[in-house]
């Protein structure tokens, strides 16, 4: 027997093999910056809620009710919030890069090969949602959104923080 017709023989699977053994470490690698990046949204998100205050957060209080020594690092933390939800939404949203003419095939092709695991960003779309239109029902977060809006773009304060707009706000309640 042969030395070559052996290793012709074991050449094909060995390479299938080693092209499966890639492909699951790099989907290994790709889902864990994944999760390495909600978890630094996470983090961002607990650094500006630790600066909301707790009668905002948690009693529901006005604006207003505030002492006014507060409102002002109150009124910056809301700002840093809603900045931060926005990005959220578009990061979540933008995900499958479906408008973009040459990484929109990629996407779908590393979705389809299970390289990105689909799951991570839909529960962290689903948690981060879910949040954001919770804290989207107390008084305090919804004068404070529509005051920075007006302040940041007087005629046309709809156009601040589109994302927030497009996926709390202007959502349908039955979706």
């Amino acid at each position: 027997m042969n030395f070559n017709s052996v290793s012709d023989h074991f050449a094909g699977p060995v390479a299938f093999t080693s092209v499966i053994f890639v492909l699951a470490q790099l989907r290994q690698s790709v889902n864990q910056e994944i999760r390495q990046l909600i978890a630094e949204y996470n983090m961002r998100y607990l650094s500006v809620a630790a600066r909301i205050p707790y009668e905002i957060l948690v009693e529901n209080c006005r604006f207003d009710s505030l002492p006014t020594t507060k409102q002002t690092d109150t009124k910056r933390a809301l700002y840093d919030y809603f900045l931060l939800c926005d990005e959220q939404l578009s990061l979540v949203n933008g995900r499958t890069f479906r408008k973009r003419k040459y990484l929109g095939p990629l996407s779908r092709l590393g979705t389809q090969m299970q390289i990105r695991d689909v799951r991570v960003w839909e529960q962290a779309e689903r948690e981060w949602t879910e949040g954001i239109a919770e804290n989207f029902k107390r008084h305090a977060i919804q004068e404070a959104f529509h005051e920075i809006s007006r302040q940041l773009n007087p005629e046309q304060p709809e156009e601040c923080f589109t994302a927030i707009h497009r996926n709390i706000l202007d959502k349908d309640p039955a979706e």
